[in-house]
């Protein structure tokens, strides 16, 4: 049987809030707004070849998936991000589709904690 592991680690969140859990679920559901937009401007900036808006808005959206210590999307941002920087985007397609599945496990797993019983 294959074990399933979240894509973010709630104790680190926890604890970079200092234990407060409703400021956490607040973050998730701030988070969870503006994931999508921050996902598309990145495809969109990929698409139109443009490596300043691609190092800005995955340089955002690593430092948001960072907050709740979600490992392999913040890496993988970071990776756009660096590509964005040096103007190099080979490969930032096939990166891309990456951050998007991470994201969808990441977002996923947000909504189920968010919505969570406490």
């Amino acid at each position: 049987m294959t074990e399933v592991r979240a894509s973010w680690d709630q104790a680190a969140a926890l604890q970079s809030v200092d234990g407060d859990w409703e400021l956490l679920v607040e973050m998730a559901e701030l988070f969870l707004q503006d994931s999508g937009r921050l996902l598309a401007e990145i495809g969109q900036a990929i698409q139109a070849g443009d490596a300043g808006a691609l190092h800005r808005t995955a340089h955002t959206l690593k430092g948001s998936v960072a907050n709740f210590a979600a490992g392999k999307a913040r890496e993988t941002a970071f990776q756009l991000e660096m590509m964005g920087r040096s103007g190099n985007l080979s490969g930032a397609p096939a990166l891309y589709t990456t951050l998007m599945a991470e994201m969808q496990r990441v977002d996923a797993d947000l909504s189920n904690f968010a919505r969570a019983p406490r």
